[in-house]
């Protein structure tokens, strides 16, 4: 029974982010039987039921579709029950709209009028009924010490104050304080902070620390002696700051939890959730080639006409330094020799940083500015995603070159190493959040929240929302 408890506390948000949305299927099912009986029509039951589920179907689709976009149930832990009332509502009211558009603008009244509106009149009180009931026992369970963690808080006294603040702002989050460390800067070192990892495990001993909250970003090498210490002690570290405020307000979480930089694992767990998301990722990627192939052959002979040169480009990439690269795939976008023309670029490159990019790049074809607007030319890593190389969703891999120009601000103490921990994606956060707007730095913090967050929810979420990025190419050259 230990064990179990244990396992709740530990994946307590996770827990529910898989729950919220079962929740609200069985809440539109009993909507869809309570409107059943309510219309009182002189069918039989069982008759308005099998002749009305379609539409049912459609109204539950887009609900969670549109809760999905929000980030509903990514952050439904994190957030108070006046937000997700309040995000329900905007997700039901466009399905809403998107269900009359089609049965009325389309003249396609099938169902009977008065059980689409008896429906719509049922399910929003019964939602709040059923998860003010819900978010009731959530409470008993947070009593109990269920979605609470003992609390230590990291980090220079001018932002200390204003984490303090935060926390008791927002209790949904479950952070009980129970020691605070004020870090003092190295002078001369960029104005990095270092940690005695050695202080920090006796306060973890002495208090029951499970968790651990910076309050900064600049960290020295000391970070690796902390890590190392809060995995022996079974204690998990975030990130809450200026830096990870931005970058949420970038990529739309609004999670005032923070960054997770690292936390226990559940063996049994990540073995369930890496089974799950290799088997939709090679359903996926298998469906997407399929329905992709004619797309492909257009593709391959519009530039093969415009330059000479293989259709596919390959190169060597992985996650850090220290991972063997694979062949990464992509449709060809520049001259043939383009890559031999890289190493006397570096002076253009808008990143100064690890990453290499060059805005309005000369090597481009006029096909292959096109393809890369819209990133038509990552398709090909479906292959990758098929071979079990890459992923649907995860972190963005490096060419093998651009690991030599990380920076000394941006190397984290070898943090960024952490990404490969997950598999590379075609698409994730960095990709939904500016892509080329961002820097090194910025895409390793979303990687590491990515890595610790991963879930079908928030791929599913990443993946709706990367089709508006790459409709509209925001942050891509």
């Amino acid at each position: 029974m230990k064990t179990l408890q244990h396992a709740i506390r530990r994946n307590w948000r996770g827990l529910w982010s898989f729950l919220a949305p079962a929740i609200d299927i069985i809440v539109a099912f009993i909507s869809y039987l309570l409107t059943a009986l309510l219309w009182g029509h002189t069918a039989p039951y069982i008759s308005v039921l099998a002749s009305n589920w379609r539409f049912a179907t459609l109204t539950l689709f887009l609900f969670l579709g549109f809760s999905l976009g929000r980030g509903l149930y990514r952050k439904f832990a994190f957030t108070s029950l006046r937000r997700q009332f309040f995000h329900a509502g905007w997700s039901f009211l466009h399905a809403v709209a998107v269900v009359f558009a089609v049965y009325f603008l389309k003249q396609y009244m099938y169902y009977p009028r008065e059980f689409i509106i008896i429906f719509y009149l049922v399910l929003p009180p019964l939602y709040v009924a059923i998860w003010l009931a819900i978010r009731a026992l959530m409470a008993v369970m947070g009593k109990r010490g269920y979605g609470r963690w003992k609390t230590m808080l990291i980090g220079p006294e001018e932002d200390l104050g204003k984490l303090v603040r935060r926390i008791e702002s927002h209790p949904e989050l479950g952070y009980d304080v129970k020691e605070v460390l004020r870090l003092v800067s190295k002078p001369g070192v960029h104005d990095l902070m270092h940690v005695d990892a050695g202080e920090v495990g006796r306060s973890i001993d002495a208090h029951e620390i499970e968790l651990i909250i910076f309050s900064s970003a600049r960290l020295d090498g000391s970070f690796d002696g902390l890590l190392k210490t809060c995995q022996q002690h079974g204690t998990a570290v975030r990130l809450v700051s200026v830096e990870s405020d931005f970058l949420f307000s970038r990529a739309g979480l609004k999670d005032f939890a923070g960054i997770p930089l690292s936390s226990p694992g559940q063996l049994r767990i990540e073995r369930i959730r890496r089974t799950v998301k290799r088997t939709t990722d090679f359903f996926g990627a298998s469906l997407m080639l399929i329905l992709l192939s004619p797309v492909f052959v257009v593709l391959a002979i519009l530039i093969k006409l415009e330059s000479e040169g293989p259709v596919f480009f390959r190169q060597k990439r992985a996650l850090s330094d220290k991972d063997k690269p694979f062949d990464f795939l992509k449709l060809r976008t520049m001259h043939n020799l383009a890559d031999c023309q890289k190493s006397g670029m570096f002076q253009a490159d808008q990143w100064n940083g690890a990453l290499f990019k060059v805005k309005d790049d000369p090597r481009l074809t006029k096909v292959g500015r096109l393809l890369r607007r819209h990133s038509i030319d990552e398709l090909p890593q479906l292959f990758n995603v098929f071979k079990g190389e890459m992923s649907l969703v995860g972190p963005r891999p490096l060419p093998i070159s651009d690991f030599a120009h990380i920076q000394d601000r941006d190397f984290m103490g070898g943090y960024f190493r952490q990404r490969a921990r997950a598999k590379p994606g075609m698409t994730g956060l960095w990709q939904i959040s500016g892509r080329s707007d961002l820097g090194f730095r910025e895409m390793v913090l979303l990687d590491l929240y990515y890595i610790e967050n991963q879930s079908v929810i928030l791929d599913l979420e990443i993946l709706i929302r990367t089709i508006p990025a790459v409709t509209f190419g925001k942050g891509a050259y």
